[in-house]
C-alpha cells in the first residue's frame, strides 16, 4: 500500500495501541497531527514541552503503557529537554519525537535548527534519524522496541518533510517486531541466592522500582515469611512494597526512616529486588552509616549492567523482578521451607516502627500560631486515600513526603528521581491523571517548584484533570536556605521568594485556588479538593524555619576563604545575626 509519511507514523502509534500524545502543535507536526483523530490518539497540548515529557513520563508511570511526547523542532526540542532527563532518571520507557528541518535544509542554520540528536544523546536509550520516508516505519519499530528493552526514552528524529513523501507501507503488529523482554535468572545463580537466604540470620530484603512497576506484593511478602526477613523500601520508591505488612520495616535514604536504617544495619544477607541500589538510597542519613557492608549481598536487576555497579556482590540475578521472586520462592519450599508469619522479627519490626512513628508524630507537632511542613504532610498523608496517586517536587519541604505518606499497592509515588528536577510533579500529576482518571492525584510542590510550572494549571483545566496540587509555600527556595545555614553559617544569597497570590492565580486559569494558613483550613481544603471534579491548587503557607537536613552534603564542604579580600568579607558576615 502506498502511504505518505505521517501516514506511517501515525499508523505506527496506532497499531502499538497509543492513545495519548502530549506536545505543542506546530508547522513541523501539523500534518501527521490532523490524522490523530482518525487514528483515535488524544493530543494533550501543554503550555511548556519540558511538561510534555513529565507528562508522558507520569502516563507511563501510573499505567505502564508507553506513550509519547512531541514538539516543535529547535525551541521545542530545546524545552523538551529537561523532560526526557527526567523520565530517562526514573527508568521510563517513552517515544521522544523530534521533528526536524528539511533534509535540503539541514545545515544551512535555517530558523529553529538546532542538533537535536546531539541535545538528547546524553538521556535516551536509543536514537535514530530518519533519512528518507521509508525508514519511518522501521524508526518507530526500533524505537518501540528499544524503550520497551532497555526501559528509558528512544528518540526518533523526522525531518518535516519526510512527512509528506510516498513510501510502500507493510504493516507489522508488535508481537512480530518485539519480545516482552521479560526474563528469569538462570537456575545456578537462583540456587546460589538461595543457599544465602536459607542460612542467614538476619536476612534483609530492599524493593526497589522493579517491584512497584510488576507489583509483586505478594510473592515478596511470602518470601519474606519464607526466609524470616524485614523488608524495605529504596528511596524514591516507598510504594515498592505494601507498607501495611507486618514485616515492612519502613524506607532507606533521604528522609527515611531512621528505624529502617538501624534495622538495615544488622543484616548479613540482603536481597536487593529491582534496585541498582543507587549511592542517594544507601548514603549516611541522620548520621548513621547504616548500610551493612559486610553483608552478602545478592542483587536482582533486569540490566545486567547494573549488576555490581554500585555495591560489589556475591549473586546477581539477571531477570524480570517478579518472575525472580517466584524462582526463589519456588526453590525454597521446595527445600522444605515452610512459611513463618509470626516470629520474633515481626514482632520488633512492629515495636519498632510504632516508636519511630510516635517520634515523627511529636516532631511535627508545634505552636498552632505557625504551620510546620512535618505537621501539614503528616494530616495530608493521613487524609489520603489508599488508591491515590502521589507525586513530589525537588524541594526541601517536599522531602518529607518519604517520611510521612506510606503506600499499598505500586505505580503510587512519582519522584524527580537522581535527574532532581523542580516543577516535575505537576507534570507527571497531569499525565498520571489522564491514563487513571479513575485514582486520585496529589503533586505535591514547594513554591520554587511551583513556580516553574504553574502554567500547565491552564492544561489540567483544558483536559477536564482534576489534579490537587499542594504548594508547601514557605516564601524560600529551602533547600538552598538550608545547605547555606549548614555551610554559610546563615549568611543566606538568592534564596527568598516574593511570591504572588498562588491561589488567585489558580482561580484566574479556571480552577479552584484556596490559600491556607491552618492545620484546620489544610483538613477541610484538602477534604473539599479530593471530592472535586476540578483542578485545585492549595496554597499552603508554612514555617521557612523547619528545614530538612542538607540533600548534598557529599557535594558541600566546610572551608576558609584564602585571598585577603573575601577571607575579610567573611569575618564581617560570620559577626552578622540573622533571624
Amino acid at each position: 500500500m502506498r502511504v505518505r509519511g505521517s501516514e506511517a507514523f501515525v499508523e505506527s502509534l496506532r497499531l502499538e495501541g497509543v492513545s495519548t500524545v502530549f506536545g505543542i502543535n506546530g508547522s513541523a507536526i501539523v500534518d501527521p497531527l490532523d490524522l490523530f483523530t482518525a487514528a483515535g490518539i488524544d493530543f494533550i497540548q501543554v503550555r511548556n514541552e519540558q511538561n510534555a515529557g513529565g507528562m508522558a513520563d507520569g502516563y507511563t508511570q501510573a499505567s505502564g503503557k508507553i506513550t509519547v511526547c512531541i514538539g516543535q523542532n529547535g525551541p521545542g526540542i530545546t524545552n523538551l529537554v529537561s523532560g526526557v532527563a527526567m523520565a530517562y532518571a526514573n527508568h521510563t520507557p517513552m517515544i521522544v519525537v523530534t521533528p526536524s528541518v528539511t533534509t535540503m535544509q539541514s545545515g544551512s542554520h535555517i530558523v529553529q535548527e538546532v542538533d537535536q540528536m546531539a541535545l538528547l544523546s546524553g538521556v535516551t536509550v536509543f536514537q535514530h534519524k530518519v533519512a528518507r520516508a521509508d525508514r519511518i516505519p522501521w524508526a518507530m519499530r526500533a524505537a518501540f522496541r528499544s524503550a520497551l528493552i532497555k526501559r528509558g526514552p528512544a528518540q526518533v528524529d523526522i525531518p518535516r518533510d519526510l512527512f509528506y513523501d510516498e513510501l510502500d507501507w507493510d504493516e507489522q503488529a508488535p508481537a512480530s517486531y518485539r519480545h516482552s523482554g521479560l526474563t528469569q535468572p538462570a537456575q545456578s545463580d537462583i540456587d546460589a541466592a538461595v543457599e544465602l537466604l536459607a542460612t542467614a540470620r538476619r536476612p534483609l530484603i530492599v524493593c526497589g522500582l522493579g517491584v512497584a512497576q510488576t507489583e509483586a506484593f505478594p510473592q515478596v511478602g511470602q518470601l519474606a515469611d519464607l526466609v524470616d526477613a524485614g523488608v524495605t523500601t529504596i528511596y524514591n520508591h516507598n510504594d515498592a512494597f505494601d507498607n501495611s505488612h507486618p514485616r515492612y520495616v519502613g524506607p532507606l535514604g533521604y528522609s527515611g526512616s531512621k528505624f529502617a536504617m538501624e534495622h538495615s544495619s544488622h543484616a548479613d544477607v540482603v536481597l536487593a529486588l529491582g534496585t541498582r541500589l543507587n549511592p542517594t538510597g544507601t548514603s549516611p542519613q541522620y548520621d548513621v552509616d547504616f548500610w551493612p557492608a559486610d553483608a552478602r549481598l545478592i542483587l536482582n536487576d533486569a540490566d545486567p549492567l547494573n549488576i555490581g555497579a554500585n555495591h560489589p556482590i556475591d549473586v546477581g540475578l539477571v531477570g524480570d523482578c517478579a518472575l525472580t521472586v517466584d524462582a526463589l520462592v519456588s526453590a525454597l519450599e521446595s527445600r522444605g521451607i515452610a512459611p513463618d508469619r509470626e516470629t520474633a522479627t515481626v514482632s520488633a519490626i512492629a515495636e519498632g516502627k510504632n516508636a519511630w512513628w510516635r517520634t515523627l508524630s511529636d516532631e511535627a507537632s508545634g505552636p498552632a500560631s505557625v504551620l510546620s511542613p512535618k505537621a501539614a504532610l503528616l494530616r495530608l498523608a493521613e487524609l489520603t486515600p489508599n488508591n491515590a496517586i502521589v507525586t513530589a517536587d525537588a524541594g526541601n519541604a517536599t522531602s518529607f513526603v518519604t517520611t510521612y505518606f506510606e503506600f499499598t499497592r505500586g505505580r503510587s509515588l512519582m519522584m524527580p528521581g537522581t535527574f532532581g528536577s523542580m516543577g516535575g510533579a505537576f507534570a507527571n500529576a497531569i499525565g498520571a491523571k489522564v491514563a487513571a482518571p479513575e485514582r486520585p492525584v496529589i503533586a505535591i510542590s514547594g513554591d520554587g517548584a511551583w513556580g516553574t510550572g504553574l502554567q500547565e494549571v491552564l492544561t489540567a483545566v483544558a483536559e477536564d484533570a482534576p489534579v490537587i496540587s499542594v504548594v508547601l509555600n514557605n516564601g524560600s527556595l529551602a533547600a538552598e536556605r538550608a545547605n547555606q545555614l549548614g555551610f554559610l553559617g546563615g549568611r543566606f544569597y538568592a534564596c527568598d521568594l516574593d511570591n504572588p497570590d498562588f491561589a488567585a492565580i489558580a482561580e484566574l486559569m479556571g480552577a479552584t485556588g484556596i490559600t491556607v494558613r491552618t492545620l484546620e483550613e489544610l483538613e477541610i481544603a484538602y477534604t473539599n479538593a479530593l471530592a472535586s471534579s476540578k483542578p485545585v491548587v492549595l496554597d499552603v503557607h508554612v514555617d521557612v524555619e523547619v528545614l530538612a537536613p542538607p540533600r548534598r552534603k557529599d557535594a558541600l564542604q566546610s572551608r576558609e576563604r584564602l585571598h585577603p579580600r573575601y577571607a575579610r568579607d567573611a569575618k564581617a558576615q560570620s559577626e552578622t545575626s540573622y533571624e
